[in-house]
């Protein structure tokens, strides 16, 4: 599966690929089996959610970071990965006009979040 990585991303990318010390790098890379990250097992018999008391959006990850919303529901923060720009928005004006912000996880993997759901 490929990731998507905006147009203008992948431009800068490939400009800082061409210059010396990064051209080096990349072909010592290029040359090694990379193990690339697999996602979690999800149980569907284990799913819990409960409302989200706050949340933490990270507006600007850092270069090569996933964007990350957090909420924390249950006592403890969760994370959903790559939220759409609409999903912040909706989770910030929620919260902004006191509407439930409903967040599910896998109890065995419960630091991550695996819906957000928005109650009117």
């Amino acid at each position: 599966m490929q990731q998507q990585i905006p147009q203008h991303l992948r431009q800068q990318m490939q400009q800082l690929g061409q210059q010396p010390p990064f051209q080096q790098l990349l072909q010592q890379l290029g040359q090694q089996q990379v193990p690339q990250a697999q996602a979690p097992q999800i149980s569907t018999q284990a799913i819990a959610g409960n409302v989200s008391e706050s949340f933490w959006d990270v507006v600007q990850p850092l270069p090569g970071q996933a964007s990350l919303l957090y909420l924390h529901v249950d006592g403890d923060w969760r994370v959903y990965v790559n939220p759409s720009e609409r999903t912040r928005d909706q989770v910030q004006e929620a919260f902004t006009y006191g509407l439930p912000v409903i967040g599910y996880y896998d109890t065995n993997n419960p630091g991550l979040l695996l819906a957000v759901v928005i109650t009117r």
